[in-house]
């Protein structure tokens, strides 16, 4: 894609008040020949409809705020979660005056992450008796999106990788439709947050960051380096003493070359670099 391209192209949705130079080239591309594929127009009718058209605007800029998720999309890092990482930290906090966990599933599109983390955390403290509580909050940029996250609704598709017995006990089925319960949503905080904006380090509902485990998936590879640079300062300043980043499979690399370590190798699980390692 030119230069003189895209700039026109970002110059026009600004005018719409919508910024996007913070998004990788090829990506920009993709998002920009679906939209001219999907109206059967070239760039030189597109130019013209984006400078005319709002509602299109509009269209190519929502095409651009990625917004897909699955529950447990990676099973070996939630694999990790469930049998080492979360049992450590709830023993620790056992051994301190702090017994809440928090907990920020960034980007979240539809809410699928957020409740997985939720359940695990619902499923690990089912039998502690020391009062030990926990919050997830869920953030987005996308407002459909974090509608459907609070309304907690999904199908049938959506439910591929949740086992029997979490279906049935975190979630009310009506035909092919399946419900979160109120039980775990009422854990779960959805709120608006850019984390490519200069202002603001962590989500405005959560008061303060200090957050025992941030997950952040498959959205940096979506932007220019420059911007996943402050994505992972913003996020590492919110993580507390001795808790851990949670990223996409294929954003290991990314994370690596920003001061942090992989605790298991492939887990996508890192730590910054001289914090304390894992005690199992």
């Amino acid at each position: 894609m030119s230069n003189e391209r895209r700039s026109l192209v970002e110059g026009i949705l600004r005018e719409y008040g919508i910024d996007s130079s913070a998004y990788e080239d090829s990506f920009f591309q993709k998002c920009l020949q679906c939209r001219m594929s999907a109206r059967g127009i070239s760039w030189d009718v597109y130019e013209r409809v984006l400078n005319s058209d709002k509602k299109e605007a509009a269209t190519l800029a929502d095409s651009l705020r990625v917004g897909y998720s699955e529950f447990f999309r990676n099973p070996l890092t939630f694999a990790c979660l469930e049998a080492f990482i979360l049992p450590a930290i709830i023993e620790k906090k056992k051994k301190s005056s702090d017994r809440g966990l928090r907990l920020w599933s960034a980007a979240c599109a539809g809410g699928q992450e957020a409740y997985s983390i939720a359940m695990l955390c619902d499923e690990l403290l089912s039998t502690d008796t020391t009062a030990m509580t926990y919050r997830v909050f869920g953030t987005d940029i996308d407002q459909a999106s974090l509608h459907a996250a609070q309304v907690g609704a999904y199908d049938l598709g959506s439910m591929g990788k949740l086992s029997l017995r979490r279906s049935i006990a975190y979630f009310t089925r009506l035909a092919d439709s399946f419900t979160v319960k109120p039980r775990l949503k009422e854990a779960v905080d959805f709120s608006s947050f850019d984390l490519v904006a200069e202002q603001g380090m962590c989500p405005p509902v959560s008061i303060y960051g200090s957050f025992d485990l941030i997950f952040c998936c498959n959205m940096l590879f979506y932007y220019k380096p420059e911007y996943q640079r402050r994505i992972i300062e913003k996020i590492a300043s919110c993580l507390a003493p001795g808790s851990y980043l949670i990223t996409g499979e294929t954003e290991r690399e990314i994370v690596a070359r920003c001061h942090f370590r992989e605790v298991f190798p492939g887990s996508a699980i890192f730590q910054p670099i001289n914090e304390g390692r894992l005690t199992r």
